[in-house]
């Protein structure tokens, strides 16, 4: 990540584009919830005046100085009590979500438990104590920040951690006697844990951030934006200032004077959802002891570099710019999409590999239309602004590990140029496909691919897991630029989807709607169009071949024997139909398989020769009737395609991947449009594919 971040450094750089860059230790704020507030403590003097929720959008906001032993202004404390009594617990979840009536008699009585332990009241003098003085420390002499030293001034009062105890609970009481701001004076007092946190001894986390009323006066209150980057100003200037008088003729991996550094990388907060490290090296790892080089000396990074790439990290992740330099890929997981030119106006880089509207009618739609507006930026930037026409755009995805570790899972640089070129054969592999009566399948995205390879089917039509995960998402960022394991990819695919195609042709085939599956039914089959595209099996070969022309066998089959049911049978249909019944097996035994199938329909061929005319009405499962095709259609059907498979048929015994995806296809395509005046003459070529299967 290093690497990509020092590009996108360069490429701020060269655009004039000032990155908000923040001191190392100065840090975020944990996203606030509902069920993980933040709780403002207004301090007044002696007192604590005031206990309120900070709204959820003023978390950006506030930042707190240190890490995760101790910090200031923003903090972790405790609740006063702890409840364990789990009719107490529900009583006091309720006031909080409802804020209804309550005794203030019985909110004392459950005051017994001191939830402030000997663990705690360390971390409070960490808090209170250690990370103020260290910040006044920082910023004495010209570095100095006058409101944190008045803030400081203003806790003095309360380093004795029963002190600022007994004014929180009276502040909180005085709270819940005037009827006012009663979830955050409960949530002051109680904290409610789990058996297995009470187990553990927790004492909980009570998000809070310091304030006074002097810093609200000035317009510098602990919750708005101003105080935060003024301090952050003063605390770069401070560490600028103790980096000039240690100043060393060493160089970094960048060629930036260096000198040797014994801290952490810096974090930054991303607007998806995790934190990040710019790098996480751990002596305890032995392979890095095999050059001599361990931790931070393995790949010098200056102090100044640190704070630009991590600069350059929060710009490229900023809410703001979601869709066009980051998308959600999963959870712990994002892709950064930057070009190297910042010049000219950025179009939505990332939103062109995933879908961005899952939700709306257009989403599956929507890669076509993001691939030629980006051919027609990269055209008329040409055309307009020569010279800031992207020379590269790289592409990187992030992937959360574990707490501590964030690991770059994928990393490509392409030309503008290559990405339009991709992107026209992405479209074209996707359209590697016959016509389906239930609809064309659209061109997925990339990102989405994953999501089509890792389905499990099974036969009921419902998915297997959804947790499984053979191929990782950037796959398709693989298979987009070329670099993917095709065989991998169809071997997958068509291990876990078979059991979807049976499911689909028993239901499609005899006039009946599936709904739930039908978009995971239309991203399979897209799947497959384009796997067969990149192995240079096209369209107008394969509905020629073999494993084709059998699919389309097992669906005039199915057709054949829908009609049968619904004429002979008053449209008693039985679970599986003829060609669906067969269709797992043709894909392992074709020519068994196809053997079998000529002597299943032997009767139904026999009865559709004597009723050629004859056709019955269907109601689909949405109420609607529609005439079924005539006994003659199929015949038709029967002959055409046996006309072509005495042509192609062949005795193998096994189909490969290919030829299932093949095979797979032809199950559910629509059949071939026929002329009006076509003739329906009965002829001998299917009852001549009757062979012998015994070399199975």
């Amino acid at each position: 990540m290093i690497n990509e971040l020092h590009e996108l450094n360069l490429a701020l750089r060269e655009a004039g584009i000032a990155a908000d860059a923040w001191h190392r230790k100065y840090l975020p704020i944990a996203n606030i919830k509902s069920n993980a507030p933040c709780l403002r403590i207004v301090l007044d003097r002696n007192r604590v005046a005031e206990i309120e929720q900070v709204a959820a959008d003023k978390g950006s906001n506030i930042r707190r100085y240190g890490d995760n032993q101790g910090s200031f202004p923003a903090m972790n404390l405790a609740a006063l009590y702890r409840i364990t009594d789990e009719d107490i617990k529900k009583e006091i979840l309720q006031l909080i979500k409802d804020d209804g009536d309550y005794d203030i008699c019985r909110i004392d009585s459950w005051c017994v438990t001191d939830n402030w332990s000997k663990n705690f009241r360390q971390k409070f003098k960490i808090n209170i104590e250690a990370r103020p003085q260290e910040l006044q420390q920082m910023l004495q002499g010209g570095a100095g920040y006058e409101p944190i030293n008045d803030l400081i001034e203003a806790v003095q009062p309360f380093v004795d951690p029963n002190v600022f105890r007994t004014e929180l609970k009276e502040a909180a009481f005085a709270m819940l006697k005037a009827r006012r701001g009663t979830a955050a004076a409960l949530q002051t007092l109680f904290y409610l844990p789990t058996e297995k946190e009470i187990k553990q001894e927790e004492y909980g986390k009570l998000s809070v951030v310091l304030d006074t009323y002097d810093l609200e006066d000035q317009g510098l209150s602990t919750v708005g934006s101003r105080f935060a980057k003024d301090l952050n100003i003063a605390l770069l200037h401070a560490d600028q200032q103790a980096h000039s008088e240690t100043a060393s003729e060493e160089k970094d991996a960048f060629g930036r004077s260096f000198s040797p550094l014994d801290e952490p990388m810096p974090k930054v907060k991303l607007a998806a959802g995790f934190d990040v490290s710019l790098r996480t090296m751990f002596k305890g790892q032995p392979c890095q002891y095999r050059y001599g080089k361990i931790e931070n000396d393995s790949y010098p990074i200056s102090k100044e570099e640190r704070t630009e790439l991590s600069a350059a990290l929060d710009w490229v992740a900023k809410k703001e710019y979601e869709n066009k330099t980051w998308v959600f890929t999963g959870k712990g997981e994002t892709m950064f999409v930057f070009p190297s030119s910042l010049n000219a106006q950025i179009p939505d880089l990332a939103a062109m590999y995933q879908n961005t509207q899952q939700n709306t009618p257009y989403g599956q739609a929507l890669f076509v239309a993001k691939a030629k507006s980006f051919a027609e930026y990269v055209a008329k930037t040409k055309e307009l602004d020569p010279e800031h026409v992207p020379e590269w755009i790289q592409f990187f995805i992030l992937r959360k590990l574990d707490k501590a570790r964030t690991k770059v899972v994928y990393s490509y640089n392409a030309k503008p140029d290559e990405i339009v070129r991709r992107s026209d054969e992405w479209i074209k592999a996707a359209k590697n496909l016959p016509e389906f009566h239930f609809g064309a399948p659209k061109v997925p995205f990339p990102l989405r691919i994953a999501d089509t390879l890792n389905n499990v089917w099974k036969q009921d039509g419902t998915p297997a897991s959804d947790k499984y995960e053979e191929v990782t998402t950037y796959y398709g960022m693989e298979m987009f630029f070329g670099a993917a394991d095709l065989n991998r990819a169809i071997r997958s695919l068509m291990k876990n989807a078979v059991p979807l195609g049976a499911y689909a042709g028993t239901k499609l085939n005899s006039h009946q709607i599936i709904k739930n599956q039908l978009p995971q039914l239309k991203s399979t089959l897209a799947l497959m169009g384009m796997l067969l595209f990149w192995k240079n099996i096209r369209k107008d070969v394969y509905m020629n071949e073999y494993p084709y022309l059998f699919g389309q066998l097992l669906k005039a089959a199915d057709g054949l024997h829908e009609l049968y049911c619904m004429t002979e049978r008053k449209g008693q249909l039985p679970p599986q139909l003829v060609g669906s019944g067969m269709y797992q097996a043709a894909m392992e035994f074709p020519s068994r398989t196809l053997a079998q199938l000529v002597q299943r329909l032997s009767p139904y061929l026999g009865w559709a020769r004597t009723h050629a005319e004859k056709s019955f009405p269907i109601t689909r499962e949405n109420g609607e009737t529609v005439n079924s095709p005539r006994a003659a259609f199929y015949l038709s059907v029967f002959n055409e395609i046996a006309g072509k498979l005495s042509a192609v048929l062949s005795d193998q015994t096994r189909f490969s991947d290919v030829e299932k995806a093949q095979l797979f296809i032809g199950y559910l395509a629509s059949f071939p449009k026929r002329q009006n005046n076509q003739e329906t003459e009965e002829d001998q070529t299917f009852s001549d594919m009757k062979g012998d299967s015994s070399n199975e």
